[in-house]
This record gives C-alpha cells, structure tokens and sequence, in this order.
C-alpha cells in the first residue's frame, strides 16, 4: 500500500518548488544569445552529438544518465543543510537549462521534433521537484529549529522518506524514458 499523501503542510514548498524552476526557465528568456551565428548548419552538430547517444551501448548510457539525474537529486537533498538555498540554485539552473535549450531549438527543429525528445524528460521534473519540495519543508524547519529554536512542529519522517523514495524511483525511470524513448 503506497503511503497516503497529506500535502496540507508540504503544499507550499511543493508551489514553491515548481515556481523556482519556472523563475530559472522565465530567466533564460532574458539572458542574450548571439542566434545570429546559429544556422540551420548548426542542426548537423546536434545531430552529429546525439547520434554518439544512438549508438552507444544502451546499458552504458542508462547507467551515466541514472547516475547524473541522481546526482542532481543529491544535490537538491544536501541542500537542505543550506536551508534550501542550495537546491533553489540547482533547480533554478535545471529551469534556467530547459529553457535555454528550447530557446535554442525552437528555430531548428519541428514543434513535434521538440516534443518527442523533451517529453521523456518531463518525468524527470516530478523526482526534481518532489526533491527539491523535501529540501524546502526540512531546510525552512532545520533553519527554524537552529536559529529561532521553534520545535512545535514534528516533522513527519515517514513522508519524507516515502518523498525521498519516490522521486528516486521516478528519477530512475525517467532515465530509462531517455535512454530508449528521447535518445531513438
């Protein structure tokens, strides 16, 4: 039986959450990139670089691609020691990437040449902000109890861990998503 989720209290570091990553992407707009010296020439470059992930031996490439989405949920966890702030860099930057990225492509490729390798992606966003939700919730309350000495709240270490778990699971299987989905 999967552990009944009660967001009541989590709720607004979850909102909190997905608008730092939605702040990083908003972010990339206004960064200048020099698209003047970005032709359709450039679209035989991208290609050349994924067809290294085409033909590289899949089990390799899922284990790369597993241990560096883990290792930005890593990130996110240790950052709740700096209170959040740490896992507010790293999931602004994962924002402030994707947008990047799609700012990059939108003149290269097809709406639906865009879709079919982002998608697979987006499973990857749920572990990143489930992740980055936990760093909020315990980082607010390891700040609170440091500093104001507030221990009137317990913190609920069954959600947390059942979180922890479950953006780990998610994250694995987003890495399967694109090693066989987004990378064919």
């Amino acid at each position: 039986m999967l552990y009944p989720l009660n967001f009541v209290r989590m709720k607004k570091y979850l909102i909190l959450s997905v608008i730092t990553y939605i702040i990083g992407a908003l972010f990339s707009l206004f960064v200048k990139i020099d698209f003047d010296n970005y032709s359709k020439t450039d679209k035989n470059k991208i290609e050349l670089f994924y067809s290294g992930f085409k033909t590289e031996n899949k089990p390799e490439l899922l284990k790369a691609i597993i241990k560096n989405n883990l290792t930005v949920l890593m990130i996110n966890f240790i950052g709740i020691f700096s209170f959040g702030i740490l896992s507010c860099i790293n999931t602004a930057y994962n924002g402030f990437t994707l947008g990047y990225i799609l700012r990059c492509v939108l003149g290269i490729y097809s709406i639906h040449d865009i879709l079919n390798h982002i998608l697979p992606h987006s499973v990857e966003l749920i572990g990143l902000i489930l992740s980055t939700t936990v760093a909020y919730y315990c980082g607010v309350h390891l700040f609170r109890s440091c500093f104001f000495k507030q221990n009137n709240y317990k913190i609920d270490y069954k959600k947390i861990a059942y979180l922890v778990a479950l953006s780990v699971v998610i994250t694995t299987v987003a890495g399967v998503f694109e090693v066989y989905a987004s990378m064919d």
